[in-house]
Parts: C-alpha cells; sequence; structure tokens
C-alpha cells in the first residue's frame, strides 16, 4: 500500500472507524438496489484501498485584503488578520478494494477538501493517508484544455496530463469522442464548444484512464439526462471491473443506488459512516436544521423583490400544528410564512413553491389562483400565510421558495429562493418525488 503523506508531528490513533454494513434495498426502477445488483461485499472482507488516519487540514484564510500597491507601502507593517478554517478534523475511515463509497454534508463541510487530501494535491497537516493503486481524480475536469487548440489536440495533452500514452491516447480517441457525443466537432477549437461540450469532453477522457481508483467529485451532474444515463452505465461497468469508487455528491437518490457505504461530514468532522440509506436520512435532517442550508450557493438563497413587503420566517407544521424539519409520509403539512409589509398594498398574491434536492420544481401554488383573497395591508402591519397540503411527497428533502407579489402579478415585492428546508421520511424509498395513493387491479381474461 502506498503512503500518501504521514505527519507525526502528535499519534494517530491506531484503530479505524469500524466499517458499516451493506444493505441490499429494493429500487423501484430495476428491483435491486445497483450496489447490491453488483455484488457488493462487506469492507470487512476486503483487501483495503484506501485507509484514512486522524487526518487534519486547515487552512489560514485573510480577513482582509491589501488590494494596492499604495496600501501596501503605507502599511508595511500592519499585520494581516487570518482566521483558521479547519476543513478536516481527525477523520478516519477505510475503503475496501472495489467498493463504491459516497461523502455527503453541506457546501464547505470539507468534503471536497477530503476528496483533494485523496488525490495528493492537498497535503494533510496531520495524520496518514495510504491508497493502494493509480489513483484517477475526476475533480476538476477540464485542467490543462487549450481553448484555441482543436478538440482532437486536447484530447492529446489532456490524456498525457492524465497518464496515457500518446499511442493509448490515440487509440482511444473515438472511443473517447463518441462518448462524449462530439463526433462531428473534433476539429473545431474549444473556444466555440458550450460549457455542456466541454464538461462531456473532459468527463470522457478521465474515465478512460486506467485507474484502479476514481475520485469523483459531482461528475455526475454533467451533461443532460441521456449523458448522466450513460456515466451510469459506465460506473456499473467500472465496479464490476472491481475499481474502487469514491464519489461526492449532494444526490441522495444517487447515494442510494450505486453506494455500498457512505459517510457523512460536518465542518470538517465525520459524523457517521454506514448504510447508505441511514446516511442519506441524517444528511436530510443535517440540511433541515437550519432554513435554506440548501446545497449549492447562498446559505439563505438568492433574493429578488423591491422591498416593499419583507419575507419574515418560513416553517412547516404537522397536522398537530407542531413546528418541524422532519416529517412522516401521509397526512396533513402546513407551510407557513410570517411577512411584514414595508409599504401599504392591496390585494397582494402569496406564493410558495417546494423543489426538490436537485432542483426541480414539485409543487406550487398561489393566491391568486384560489378563493383566498389578499385584502389590503397598512405598511408595518404582519401577517401570516399558511398553505395546507396533503403530503403526498417522497422520501427526501425539498427547499421551500416563498414569494409575495404586486396585484399585476408581474413584480415581486419578496421573494426568497429557497428560504427553508424540511425533510420527509418514510419506510421505503420509491426514487420518485411524489407518493401517490394508488392500488393495482389484476384481472384474468377469459380464454377465447
Amino acid at each position: 500500500m502506498r503512503p500518501i503523506a504521514t505527519n507525526c508531528r502528535r499519534p494517530v490513533a491506531s484503530s479505524l472507524v469500524p466499517s458499516g454494513r451493506v444493505k441490499a434495498a429494493t429500487d423501484s426502477a430495476t428491483g435491486l438496489k445497483d450496489a447490491a445488483a453488483l455484488g457488493a461485499a462487506k469492507p470487512s472482507a476486503r483487501k483495503p484501498a484506501i485507509v484514512l488516519r486522524g487526518v487534519e487540514k486547515s487552512f489560514r484564510v485573510p480577513l482582509h485584503r491589501r488590494g494596492t500597491l499604495k496600501e501596501r507601502v503605507l502599511h508595511p507593517f500592519t499585520p494581516m488578520e487570518v482566521e483558521e478554517l479547519h476543513a478536516a478534523r481527525g477523520v478516519s475511515f477505510t475503503v475496501g478494494e472495489g467498493e463504491f463509497f459516497g461523502i455527503v454534508g453541506r457546501n464547505g463541510s470539507g468534503k471536497s477538501t477530503l476528496l483533494k487530501l485523496l488525490a495528493g494535491i492537498y497535503q494533510p497537516d496531520t495524520g496518514e493517508i495510504r491508497i493502494e493503486g493509480r489513483v484517477s481524480p475526476l475533480i476538476e475536469l477540464g485542467v490543462g484544455f487549450n481553448p484555441e487548440m482543436a478538440a482532437r489536440d486536447n484530447v492529446l495533452v489532456n490524456g498525457t496530463l492524465l497518464g496515457l500514452s500518446r499511442a493509448e491516447t490515440l487509440q482511444r480517441f473515438d472511443e473517447i469522442v463518441e462518448f462524449a457525443g462530439l463526433e462531428r466537432f473534433t476539429e473545431l477549437p474549444l473556444k466555440n464548444y458550450s460549457a455542456g461540450m466541454l464538461t462531456r469532453l473532459a468527463f470522457s477522457i478521465a474515465i478512460n484512464v486506467d485507474a484502479d481508483v476514481l475520485l469523483l467529485d459531482e461528475v455526475l451532474a454533467v451533461g443532460d439526462v441521456g449523458f448522466q444515463e450513460k456515466c451510469f452505465e459506465t460506473f456499473r461497468r467500472l465496479h464490476k471491473a472491481g475499481k474502487t469508487i469514491v464519489l461526492v455528491t449532494h444526490a441522495m437518490a444517487t447515494i442510494r443506488r450505486f453506494c455500498s457505504r457512505a459517510i457523512l461530514i460536518e465542518q470538517g468532522r465525520m459524523v457517521k459512516i454506514g448504510d447508505p440509506e441511514d446516511i442519506a436520512e441524517l444528511y436530510r435532517e443535517t440540511v433541515a436544521r437550519e432554513p435554506g442550508a440548501g446545497p449549492e450557493g447562498d446559505p439563505r438563497g438568492a433574493r429578488y423583490g423591491d422591498g416593499s413587503a419583507e419575507i419574515e420566517e418560513v416553517w412547516v407544521e404537522d397536522e398537530l400544528a407542531l413546528r418541524g424539519n422532519s416529517f412522516e409520509q401521509g397526512g396533513w403539512l402546513t407551510i407557513c410564512a410570517q411577512v411584514r409589509f414595508e409599504e401599504a398594498m392591496e390585494d397582494p398574491s402569496f406564493v410558495f413553491v417546494i423543489r426538490s434536492e436537485d432542483g426541480r420544481n414539485v409543487f406550487s401554488s398561489a393566491t391568486a389562483a384560489s378563493d383566498a383573497g389578499g385584502g389590503a395591508f397598512e405598511a408595518g402591519e404582519r401577517i401570516m400565510v399558511r398553505l395546507r397540503f396533503r403530503n403526498h411527497l417522497g422520501v427526501g428533502t425539498y427547499e421551500i421558495t416563498p414569494c409575495v407579489a404586486h396585484p399585476e402579478g408581474r413584480r415581486w415585492a419578496d421573494a426568497r429562493k429557497d428560504f427553508s428546508a424540511f425533510a420527509i421520511r418514510g419506510d421505503g424509498w420509491t426514487g420518485a418525488m411524489v407518493d401517490l395513493p394508488n392500488e393495482f387491479a389484476i384481472e384474468r381474461k377469459p380464454s377465447p
């Protein structure tokens, strides 16, 4: 086993985190979970491919920036204030050879830093990392691309950077461009490629590298639905071939579908390691603890409007009018919003949009399309807006976008994207965003 880095400034715990169990859960589309269908064995029965022991990594982040030469000259001896950012705090785990392992957590939790430590891009401050075999990091796709060069030349250069010889790259060239769906554009300079075309090409090159360990950072989000399915099929093939795969993602559906184990990271610390279903559930609860703590963008989400109204708070209640962040499937839920009017307004519309964890709109409703009248509101007045609905949502994490619109419906007074989040629990995961009441009927037709 090849050590990547060892730092002995302080003792490192000799015991590793206990390996989790592998659970073969049913999948709505295939009848079997992909990880189970691939014959995933318990990590304890595998030879370790990756070992981390007591890994710590921190960064010194300047609180102020000296942006001009004048500032440097006038204040040459002013000490630079810095903040210590701990991206990894004593992380220890093992990944078995041929295992599909997931790493999840909120933005800023340390997931990508952990992956870069595994790739050797960063060196740990303290602790030990050991990896068996050749590593292919799919972290910064397209690094080394020259926009002035044609795709053919970029494939040759990028393949060399990833460890392929020129002859190997030429031999696989047709397969690379075919997988990316770019056969007609091989002589086109990359500066004329769209962002999606660039990403598909970079991804296609990376997966054609002969590696024992693949490190993937949100790469399953590339391309359209058809290309993503090709990626999924490639990962099944690589997994069957015994490759070790480590995936960082916010998509819990992917964690359930592929991983045999997963780990939840929060503020650089390992919260839990084990069965992907348990980790996905814990991740949903973690995300739902803070309003708007979604996987992308500003922690409170984007905000629009002219400021004539302010959405101060949004939460979800169950049938007993109890606030919560996680709810069982079934029954009734109520979305509540507290709104303060900064200016007098007549007949505003109130809108709620519920989105899934991958950003798709699941459900929306507005008072303009209902019998609920807006009314006239004075400046400084506070009101409560409630939307009650029967909970047929599928198991997963959902985010709420509340909006207040002017009477004509063309201007927002206030709109707060992904302002609050909540989770839905259930006994079974179907992979769908809704779980509608249904029943089957089977009739035998008499023989003619």
